[in-house]
């Protein structure tokens, strides 16, 4: 009470330091709830500092959020389920969730064999048949001018003869 009328007797009114008192008091609880609020979030990113760089990995996998929802419910359904621990669930999916991918990459890629194997198949059919593809055109050409089988087979006999003769007067 004395420090009170000092401050009297100096002109500073005493209601008006109890006042400042109590702020001060309201100020040191707001800080130290503050200070256990930073504590608590310091020790939270402690914790998401550890899973960071798992994150990221799974990130640059190209693993999205939209993946990881459908995940975590599916470890929980089975963690119910099956009556596992959420790290054993977790496991046991992401171990089963591989091993299909695994599976899937190597249809696909049997299937892209199968299909290089059927292309080139394709190719070296075309080629064969691409001389047999001229000569329908052109038997049907003919035969719509109005030239009939016998006609060309007949053409092709005399082409023949004429060939043959050639080369036998080229080898005398």
């Amino acid at each position: 009470m004395t420090v009170l009328n000092n401050m009297k007797h100096c002109r500073y009114d005493p209601k008006k330091i109890v006042a400042e008192f109590a702020r001060l008091n309201c100020l040191r609880r707001s800080e130290r709830i503050l200070k256990n609020n930073c504590q608590n979030l310091e020790n939270r990113m402690s914790e998401y500092r550890q899973v960071l760089p798992l994150l990221q990995r799974i990130r640059s996998i190209g693993i999205s959020i939209d993946e990881l929802l459908p995940f975590s419910i599916a470890v929980n359904e089975k963690a119910q389920k099956y009556n596992l621990s959420i790290s054993a669930a977790a496991f046991r999916a992401a171990a089963f969730r591989v091993l299909k991918d695994i599976d899937k990459y190597n249809r696909i890629g049997g299937m892209k064999n199968e299909i290089s194997n059927l292309a080139m198949q394709r190719y070296a059919i075309n080629q064969i048949s691409a001389s047999r593809n001229k000569a329908i055109t052109s038997l049907l050409k003919l035969q719509n001018y109005g030239i009939t089988d016998d006609e060309i087979l007949n053409v092709y006999e005399y082409l023949n003869r004429a060939r043959f003769e050639s080369a036998s007067a080229l080898r005398r």
